[in-house]
């Protein structure tokens, strides 16, 4: 090799390197920055409140454990406590053991603050919590997310649950929440309950699930009401978000008066509101007054839309919804440096 071709392929392999650093100097500094953007974590008070959520389970589910009932851990291998049985009287439709377990996930608080937090509320506001027995995690979430908050919840729950909810005869709904806020996990009492089921006024449930979850309304000393019509059902929820000057509404599982006749609710996609049409239930008729509305079912849906893995062990680490597009990012990224740093010829 002559002199001057050894100092021309010198200069291009330094060239080369100088490249090779810039590109991957940029790509580390592209990576960090997407890191910041998803977000390092949680903060401080939401960490504290996860924390609160997991202590709360495993309060409940020493308490499920030891209570004689037909509930079997196998079920809950995250020990979440508010996993139910296969059937029972009290179960009113079908349900998703995977998606029960998936709503007890602490992550849940953080993504109702962060939708709470969004909406500019202020200490003392109320917001009225609408649920089904069915998402018994989830509840507690939500309430532990208004708690921390410092907001006013306005419980009302229908006591008939679907599978694998609050479903067990010796845990339903109300002796729930009274343990739990026995225990001190939670300051909110329900201000009333409805039976659930058909047109949430009972239909279809036999006379030995009415009893139960009658006799456990009056342990936790709420009253159950009782309408003529699903039509009464929802004005009377309606009237209580105009009496209590409710400044959101939060609807949890598929209440049938919260949800309206019809299939109009199904186009409703699930997470946060300000407008929308979704049929004549509460849902509907809340979005059409104003109110802004969180409408929590379709819980795969639900993940893809916040980023909370599905059916995965309960964790106090959340990136949230940005965390996807910092992933499809990334790849972007690692496409464009393969192309543009070359190894290889066509």
């Amino acid at each position: 090799m002559k002199l001057n071709e050894l100092e021309d392929y010198r200069l291009r392999q330094k060239k080369l390197i100088l490249k090779s650093r810039l590109i991957i100097g940029f790509l580390a500094a592209a990576m960090a920055a997407l890191w910041y953007w998803c977000g390092s974590g949680v903060s401080l008070q939401e960490q504290q409140m996860m924390n609160s959520v997991r202590r709360a389970q495993e309060y409940l589910y020493g308490l499920r454990t030891k209570s004689g009932s037909e509930f079997d851990p196998a079920n809950d291998p995250y020990r979440t406590g508010f996993i139910g049985l296969e059937w029972s009287p009290l179960s009113t439709t079908l349900g998703a053991l995977p998606a029960k377990r998936t709503v007890c996930d602490p992550r849940w608080s953080v993504v109702v603050r962060r939708w709470m937090e969004s909406l500019k509320l202020q200490s003392g506001d109320c917001v009225a919590v609408y649920s089904s027995s069915s998402f018994p995690g989830m509840a507690f979430n939500v309430l532990r997310a208004l708690e921390s908050l410092r907001l006013e919840p306005l419980l009302i729950v229908s006591l008939g649950a679907s599978t694998w909810g609050a479903n067990d005869p010796l845990f339903p709904w109300p002796l729930i929440e009274k343990a739990l806020r026995s225990a001190g996990y939670l300051r909110t009492k329900a201000m009333f309950y409805t039976l659930g089921g058909g047109r949430e006024i009972g239909g279809g449930m036999p006379d030995e699930a009415t009893s139960v979850l009658v006799k456990a309304a009056e342990v936790n000393d709420v009253p159950i009401v009782k309408k003529a019509s699903l039509d009464e059902m929802v004005q009377w929820k309606m009237d209580l978000l105009e009496q209590h000057h409710a400044k959101a509404l939060i609807s949890i599982g598929g209440s049938e008066a919260n949800m309206g006749p019809g299939n109009d609710i199904l186009r409703l996609r699930p997470g946060l509101h300000l407008s929308g049409e979704a049929g004549s239930g509460v849902i509907g008729r809340a979005l059409r007054a104003g109110y802004p509305v969180v409408h929590l079912l379709n819980i795969k849906g639900l993940c893809a839309e916040t980023g909370v893995p599905y059916d995965a062990p309960p964790s106090t680490v959340f990136h949230g919804g940005r965390a996807k597009w910092g992933l499809l990012a990334g790849v972007i990224l690692f496409t464009v440096a393969l192309a543009v740093y070359k190894r290889w010829t066509f």
